[in-house]
């Protein structure tokens, strides 16, 4: 890699992590105060009985008595998915960079979760999980956070099922809106229909770098319109086999 190219990285490398500890802060705080208070969202994730998101049951194909393998990307202590399927199996796995320092705080709090989030970083899930290990891997308000987006995105794709899904429900434009700071570094947006993650240094279009293979469908709510946030929802489906793994550029560790 050229010595500019790697410089750049490696820059990007040390703001996320410097950008960690006011993650982990906020996450503390809304324990602490149980969902800032007692939220519906707090009590929705710390119920074992919680069933997988409604809107999420209509993108997996899954009979009556078939498991889903669902994989969480940036889950933060909760993982928000969800903890059953009525009349399947449902195992939900939750990655997160800071899984150390919140079940931490999990522990000293007293709380158990349905899901114990493991360590685990976006750019590196293929050094954790096997290709194709999954029907569903989500990701929510999180891998635009991530030092290298794509290469989230292309390692998701990899670790979906042939007919399996990648999910992304994130902020529009985020890095942007929070003018760069802590671990807004990137942004997630549609231009021209197509999918697209960019900040001040890059302007990456998804269908680009992934294989022919994945289907890419973006839904984006205008909040004057929809009354939602102004908020992205990418649903990228794996339609059949990819014969050869994508090139994976493995970020310089610091």
């Amino acid at each position: 890699m050229p010595w500019n190219r790697l410089s750049r990285a490696a820059r990007q490398r040390r703001g996320w992590d410097a950008g960690l500890s006011g993650e982990n802060e906020f996450w503390t705080r809304w324990l602490q105060g149980r969902g800032l208070t007692e939220s519906e969202d707090y009590r929705r994730r710390i119920d074992a009985t919680t069933e997988i998101l409604e809107h999420l049951k209509p993108l997996i194909e899954a009979p009556v008595g078939s498991r889903v393998d669902v994989l969480d990307v940036g889950a933060g202590p909760l993982t928000a998915v969800g903890a059953v399927w009525p009349g399947c199996e449902l195992r939900v796995t939750a990655v997160d960079p800071l899984a150390v320092q919140y079940n931490q705080s999990l522990d000293r709090l007293g709380i158990i979760p349905p899901v114990r989030t493991q360590f685990g970083e976006a750019e590196h899930l293929l050094d954790q999980f096997q290709p194709e290990s999954f029907d569903l891997v989500y990701s929510r308000n999180a891998l635009d956070h991530s030092y290298d987006p794509m290469l989230g995105v292309s390692n998701m794709f990899a670790l979906a099922r042939v007919g399996g899904v990648v999910r992304l429900e994130h902020s529009v434009n985020e890095g942007r809106n929070q003018r760069y700071r802590g671990l807004h570094q990137w942004n997630f947006d549609v231009q021209e229909g197509r999918f697209v993650i960019w900040n001040k240094a890059k302007h990456i279009y998804v269908d680009k770098v992934l294989p022919p293979q994945a289907r890419i469908t973006c839904e984006k709510h205008d909040p004057a319109r929809s009354g939602m946030p102004h908020w992205l929802n990418v649903t990228i489906m794996k339609t059949c086999q990819v014969r050869s793994e994508l090139p994976q550029q493995r970020p310089m560790r610091q």
